[in-house]
C-alpha cells in the first residue's frame, strides 16, 4: 500500500486460517528448533522464561511455547512488492509460510526472545530479536505496507497499549494497514469452578498491570491512534466441545495455563501438584458446561494525506 498501482490480494496459506476463518478452522504444528536461545532467561519449573527488563510477558520462551504460538497461525492481506512486519513474531511461522510463496514481498519479524530459525529461512525474511516495541521499533517512519500483531496481551501493560499502537502507526506508510488479533476477551461458562477460575485469573492479570479484556478494545485503540477502522469482528470459540476447533482451543488454554504455573500457582496460593489437579478440574468444567471464549480481530488503515485522521 502507499503505492497507487499496488493491488490488494488476500492469500490464505494451506497451513493456517485467515482471521475471518478463525471460527471454522484450526491447525497445530511443530517446528525443529536447533538454534540456541538468546540470553536474558531465567529457569522456573524446568522451563525457560524471559528475564528482560520492562517486559511483562510471563509465559515461557521454549519449544513448548513455540508449539502453542504456532497454533495461532493466521493469514492476512499482502501486497506484491511491499513490506510486511510481524510484531511479536514468536517462531516466525506466519512469516515463513508466506515468504516462501511470495518471494517478491519483504517480510520482517521482531520479538524480544529469539525463537525463530537462525539459519534456515527464505532470503526475503529478516528476523530481529531483543526488540521491545515499548522502546520503539527499529525502523524508519513510513516503511511498511502491512503490520500485524497477535496474541500480545500478556506482553503489554494496559497503560502501554496506546503507545504500542501509535508506534505501529508511525512505521506504516500512508494507506498502510494494521491487523490486531487477540483471543481471550471474555470467557463465558456456567460451571461454578471454571467461573471462579476465570475471576481469579483475570484478577491475576490485572494485578500485573495488564488488561484481561484488551481483546474487546482493539477497535477503540485503533481508532484513537488515528486509523480508519476497516474491519472488526468478535467470534465465540468453544472450549473442548463442538469439534476439532474446540479441542484445539481447550488444549491451547491448558498449555498457556501450565506455562504460567510458576507465577499463577503462587498467586492462587497453591502447590504445584494441587495446581495441576485444580486446572484439570477447571478445564473439565469448561468442556462439560460447553463454555466458550471470545476472540477479536480488528483491521485499520492509516489515512492517506487526503484522508481524515480518525483520532481528530
Amino acid at each position: 500500500m502507499g503505492q497507487e498501482n499496488s493491488k490488494l490480494r488476500r492469500k490464505v496459506p494451506d497451513t493456517g486460517p485467515s482471521s475471518q476463518q478463525i471460527m471454522s478452522n484450526a491447525t497445530a504444528g511443530t517446528m525443529s528448533t536447533g538454534s540456541a536461545m538468546q540470553p536474558n532467561f531465567k529457569w522456573m519449573e524446568g522451563r525457560k522464561y524471559q528475564d528482560v527488563e520492562g517486559a511483562p510477558y510471563f509465559l515461557p520462551s521454549d519449544e513448548q511455547e513455540m508449539d502453542r504460538n504456532i497454533m495461532s497461525n493466521a493469514s492476512s492481506c499482502i501486497y506484491d512488492g511491499s513490506y510486511i512486519l510481524d510484531v511479536g513474531c514468536g517462531p516466525g511461522t506466519w512469516i515463513l509460510d508466506l515468504a516462501t510463496e511470495h518471494p517478491e514481498v519483504k517480510f520482517f519479524g521482531v520479538d524480544i526472545a529469539r525463537m525463530f530459525p537462525a539459519d534456515i529461512k527464505p532470503p526475503n525474511i529478516m528476523f530481529m530479536s531483543q526488540v521491545n516495541i515499548l522502546d520503539g521499533l527499529p525502523f524508519e517512519t513510513g516503511k511498511f505496507d502491512f503490520v500485524q500483531m497477535r496474541q500480545m496481551n500478556l506482553a503489554i501493560l494496559k497503560e502501554d497499549w496506546p503507545h504500542v499502537i501509535s508506534e505501529i502507526y508511525r512505521v506504516l506508510k500512508p494507506g498502510g494497514y494494521i491487523q490486531l488479533l487477540e483471543i481471550g476477551g471474555k470467557y463465558v461458562t456456567k460451571d461454578p469452578e471454571a467461573k471462579n477460575f476465570v475471576r481469579k485469573a483475570e484478577a491475576f492479570v490485572a494485578a500485573r498491570g495488564q488488561d484481561p479484556h484488551a481483546a474487546t478494545k482493539l477497535a477503540s485503540l485503533i481508532k484513537k491512534a488515528g486509523f480508519q477502522l476497516i474491519q472488526h469482528e468478535a467470534r465465540s470459540i468453544p472450549l473442548g466441545w463442538n469439534g476439532p476447533l474446540g479441542d484445539v482451543m481447550l488444549d491451547d488454554l491448558r498449555q498457556s495455563t501450565i506455562a504460567s504455573k510458576p507465577t499463577l500457582a503462587a498467586a492462587l496460593g497453591m502447590e504445584s501438584l494441587d495446581f495441576d489437579k485444580y486446572i484439570d478440574d477447571v478445564l473439565d468444567g469448561f468442556k462439560k458446561s460447553e463454555s466458550f471464549v471470545n476472540g477479536c480481530v480488528a483491521v485499520g488503515q492509516k489515512p492517506n494525506e487526503s484522508q481524515p485522521d480518525e483520532s481528530q
